[in-house]
């Protein structure tokens, strides 16, 4: 398969090298990264660990100052690269930073939607239909939200409404920063479904989280540490039979958790890496192994 994303030797760094001082340091450093379409990527690390500026780069919104970002097609360390051939990528990848809730702006929702459509010239119909299939996909009616104020929504509300209007530009990779930060978990559960319902659609979506459950949803993840990237897995291979996220911080679900522990008493529970996402079944399948 042709990957959608391919990073060979990133590097970044903050900072302008000055004569006779040292380097600044690097951010990023010997990153090789390859996505696929339609594919679900978690992002972990501590932080300042690189997750933020990986995004960034794939976004177009930092490039990259050694190594290759090619980003459906398009080479983002070539230095020829234009502001055209940028601004077109930016409208194919699109990120969301963190809380992107504070970014809306205007007054009602539905206009709040359409700006960035808008600003790229669709109007009349095209531009209803985008709003409100954006709308939709991130549970918001068309015909209940589009003329409430921003400001009366919700935390979970404006947040849907926020990435409506990311999704109205009809991406095809689709970058999220923490995109659940902040939310009760009844909210960010609910956002996690719609997000894999995009992926099912044929959207990559690549988010970065410091939620080791949320990771559990993805098809791999990607785990940094210091501006390195230490492996490339699904959660299952890192989690229940590697000790990769503790050598970057992290700490593992707590399903992982306890299923290493059993795995360690000679649970066989290698056929059942679907409890991750399931408390019940989990509880079910150590039922009937201590029964």
């Amino acid at each position: 398969m042709n990957p959608v994303i391919r990073v060979a030797g990133l590097e970044y760094h903050y900072g302008r090298q000055e004569k006779n001082l040292p380097s600044p340091p690097k951010v990023l450093e010997g990153i090789d990264l390859r996505v696929e379409k339609a594919e679900l990527l978690a992002i972990i690390g501590a932080t300042g660990s690189g997750k933020t500026t990986l995004l960034q780069i794939l976004a177009g919104l930092l490039l990259p100052q050694k190594g290759e970002a090619r980003v459906l097609g398009l080479d983002l360390g070539n230095p020829k690269i234009g502001e055209k051939e940028l601004d077109a990528h930016r409208r194919r990848t699109v990120i969301a930073l963190q809380r992107p809730e504070e970014m809306l702006f205007r007054t009602y929702v539905g206009d709040d939607v359409a700006y960035g459509p808008a600003n790229y010239g669709i109007r009349g119909r095209a531009l209803a239909l985008r709003v409100k299939e954006a709308m939709e996909t991130m549970g918001l009616s068309y015909t209940r939200f589009k003329d409430r104020r921003t400001d009366s929504l919700s935390g979970g509300e404006m947040r849907k409404a926020a990435l409506a209007g990311v999704l109205a530009l009809k991406p095809e990779i689709l970058l999220l920063d923490e995109p659940a930060a902040g939310l009760d978990p009844p909210s960010a559960g609910d956002l996690f479904r719609r997000i894999r319902d995009l992926r099912a659609g044929g959207v990559t979506v690549i988010f970065s989280t410091h939620d080791m459950d949320q990771v559990m949803l993805a098809d791999r993840a990607a785990v940094f540490r210091e501006g390195r990237l230490l492996a490339v897995e699904s959660p299952e291979q890192l989690f229940f039979h590697s000790d990769i996220p503790e050598k970057a911080g992290l700490l593992p679900p707590e399903s992982a958790r306890i299923c290493r522990s059993l795995m360690d008493r000679g649970m066989d529970l290698r056929s059942n890496s679907a409890f991750a996402q399931d408390p019940e079944a989990l509880a079910e399948i150590i039922a009937g192994g201590l029964a």
